[in-house]
C-alpha cells in the first residue's frame, strides 16, 4: 500500500515539476523576445507569468481531485471484487501534458508574430475609436467649429 501511494505521488510530482520547468522556460523566452523587440520589462509581465502559473496549478489541482476520486474507487474495487482497473492519475497527466503543449507553443512563437499581434490590436482599437467618432458626429462638429472660427476671424479682420 505504501509503495502504491509513493508511486502515485511520484507521478503527480513529476507532472508538477515538468510544468514548473516549462513555465520557467517560457518566462526566459518571453524576456528574450522582449529584449529583441526593445520592450521595457516591467513587473506587469512578471505578474502575468505568476497569474498564469496560478491558473495552471489550480487546473492541475482540480485534476488531482478527480484522480484522487478515481484512484480511490479503483483501489476499493480491487480490494472488494478483484478488479484490475489501472490506478494511474490520468487526469493530472492529461492536464500536465496540455499545459506543457501550451508552453512549448508559447516558447516557439516568433517575436515578430507577437509584434504583428500588437499592431493588429492597435489597428483594431484605432478602428473602434474612428467608428465612435463617426457615430457621435465629432468630426462634423470639429469641421463646423473650424469654419465658424475662420469666418469669425475673417469678419473681425474686415
Amino acid at each position: 500500500m505504501t509503495k502504491f501511494i509513493i508511486n502515485q505521488l511520484i507521478i503527480i510530482l513529476l507532472c508538477y515539476v515538468v510544468d514548473i520547468v516549462a513555465i520557467i522556460i517560457d518566462l526566459r523566452a518571453g524576456i528574450k523576445k522582449a529584449k529583441q523587440r526593445g520592450e521595457y520589462r516591467s513587473s506587469t509581465g512578471y505578474r502575468r507569468t505568476i497569474e498564469k502559473a496560478t491558473k495552471y496549478f489550480n487546473f492541475l489541482i482540480f485534476g488531482l481531485l478527480f484522480d484522487t476520486l478515481q484512484i480511490t474507487v479503483c483501489y476499493l474495487l480491487h480490494n472488494q471484487v478483484g478488479s484490475n482497473l489501472p490506478n494511474i492519475p490520468f487526469i493530472t497527466i492529461l492536464f500536465a501534458i496540455g499545459i506543457l503543449i501550451i508552453e512549448v507553443k508559447s516558447v516557439y512563437e516568433k517575436a515578430e508574430n507577437k509584434t504583428k499581434q500588437d499592431i493588429q490590436g492597435a489597428a483594431k482599437t484605432a478602428k473602434e475609436v474612428i467608428k465612435i467618432i463617426k457615430e457621435e458626429g465629432l468630426l462634423d462638429n470639429i469641421g463646423t467649429h473650424e469654419t465658424n472660427s475662420e469666418n469669425n476671424t475673417t469678419e473681425h479682420d474686415i
